[in-house]
């Protein structure tokens, strides 16, 4: 395969979908002199680095399928039949294009990471492998546009690092902006042992669904514009372990029964926000809500939004600011909302 070819190797390894269990199937695509890890993820070594650079093999689906791919203009999808497969092979795509121009770093494929960062979780407990390094970019994040500074609402890098990073793409003409709203991924795993945590937009959008679709001109420009970076130079100021959470602009009012968007919140008086009941609907008896100031998170609401009928994009902003893929009970409201979702999409109602 000739890794330069971004679109041509994006065809290929997006030939098949390859859920979680199955990612051995792809090890034939992977470069040479790649290895194995005690946990089942691939790696590569280039050179002396302090860059760990990161994709995930895995897609978001059950079953293994063929996809049949429909190309128009710039944009590649599916027919409709099964997922892309776009997050994250838009991302192996990065690595195998700066692995063949021999870019320093540690190179990470991890598996597992649509069922619960399974291998990036595991791999990150070896704190005498990675602590040597200063950050790790994982390119794995919907758009074209976002530096990730924060994950499930933590900050998993520093502003100065986005910055700086922003910088170095805006000499190859790709501007890029930070982005508070990431949600849990590979990356977040390794926040108590590499300083900064970032993931990068790859162009995909619409995924975990037979929606999906890839920018591959952006994806080419990416790549390029990667291998420019001079990734040593870049700023570190967080440091490992530092928790920091963001400041949340999102309230749920109880008063007119609408989850809302409210950018004057500092203008309210937050007493009036500590507690409030509210009558589910259905008939369900009145229930507390409660807002924790300390962290700007809600506590026990998440049986009112799977009662309050969330459109698709209040959803993602409830998934991209609140939930953490790896809480238990978050995971199983996500699952319990895609899974919506794909029915909706298929015209039943749940």
């Amino acid at each position: 395969m000739n890794y330069l070819n971004i679109k041509e190797t994006f065809l290929t390894l997006t030939s098949e979908t390859y859920p979680n269990g199955s990612e051995n199937d792809i090890i034939r695509y992977l470069p040479y002199g790649i290895e194995k890890d005690i946990v089942g993820n691939y790696f590569i070594k280039i050179g002396n680095s302090e860059t760990v650079f990161a994709c995930h093999i895995d897609t978001a689906c059950k079953y293994k399928s063929n996809v049949k791919h429909i190309i128009e203009d710039n944009i590649i999808k599916t027919d409709g039949s099964t997922i892309l497969g776009a997050d994250d092979k838009a991302g192996m795509c990065i690595l195998f294009y700066l692995i063949q121009k021999n870019i320093p770093g540690l190179y990470y494929f991890f598996i597992g990471e649509e069922v619960g960062c399974i291998g990036s979780k595991n791999i990150s407990k070896n704190i005498l492998l990675f602590n040597k390094y200063k950050r790790i970019i994982s390119f794995d994040r919907r758009g074209e546009k976002s530096i990730i500074t924060h994950q499930s609402r933590k900050r998993t890098c520093s502003d100065e690092f986005a910055d700086s990073l922003i910088y170095e793409y805006e000499k190859s003409g790709l501007i890029l902006e930070k982005d508070q709203n990431g949600v849990y991924t590979d990356s977040a795993e390794f926040t108590n042992v590499i300083p900064e945590c970032t993931n990068i937009s790859v162009g995909y959008l619409y995924e975990h669904t037979n929606n999906e679709q890839q920018n591959i001109f952006y994806l080419e420009k990416l790549a390029v514009a990667s291998a420019m970076v001079d990734w040593e130079k870049l700023t570190t100021k967080r440091k490992a372990g530092d928790i920091e959470y963001k400041e949340s602009n999102y309230f749920y009012d109880c008063n007119v029964d609408n989850y809302y968007y409210n950018k004057n919140k500092n203008k309210k008086n937050k007493e009036e926000y500590r507690k409030h009941e509210k009558r589910g609907k259905r008939g369900k008896k009145n229930k507390p809500l409660l807002l924790d100031y300390k962290k700007d998170c809600f506590l026990g609401v998440k049986d009112f939004y799977l009662n309050d009928n969330l459109s698709y994009d209040e959803y993602l902003i409830l998934k991209d600011n609140f939930l953490d893929s790896q809480d238990e009970a978050d995971s199983k409201f996500i699952n319990q909302m895609e899974l919506k979702f794909s029915f909706e999409k298929l015209g039943f109602i749940l």
